[in-house]
């Protein structure tokens, strides 16, 4: 996002957008994402997208102290729980080095 918007101002592009950089920058003790409201954000973007997510850690350029690996799992795991609360599956496919991908794909329940 450029700026610090508000997701709701994305809702119009997002029958446009194709790919979408997860970008994220750290953890608190519960597992929630200290920068970015992730719940909100993909809410929003669960409009009319059903592209890729790319998770991409911002803080390695400050510290060797933590994996990136593992800071990315934990944004892929973040980011499946909470698409599980809007009943949309995230399938994740291979890992693509430090970068994982998962695919957002609406659940139609059925009666």
């Amino acid at each position: 996002m450029f700026a610090r918007h508000a997701p709701e101002d994305w809702a119009q592009i997002m029958l446009r957008v194709v790919h979408i950089h997860g970008k994220f920058y750290g953890f608190d003790e519960s597992g929630e994402e200290t920068s970015i409201d992730l719940a909100r954000v993909l809410e929003v973007f669960l409009e009319g997208y059903s592209g890729f997510l790319s998770s991409e850690w911002e803080r390695h350029a400050y510290t060797d102290a933590v994996s990136g690996f593992e800071m990315v799992e934990k944004h892929q795991q973040l980011c499946r729980t909470i698409l599980d609360r809007f009943h949309v599956t995230a399938q994740r496919s291979a890992s693509q080095g430090p970068r994982q991908f998962t695919r957002l794909k609406p659940v139609i329940a059925v009666p």
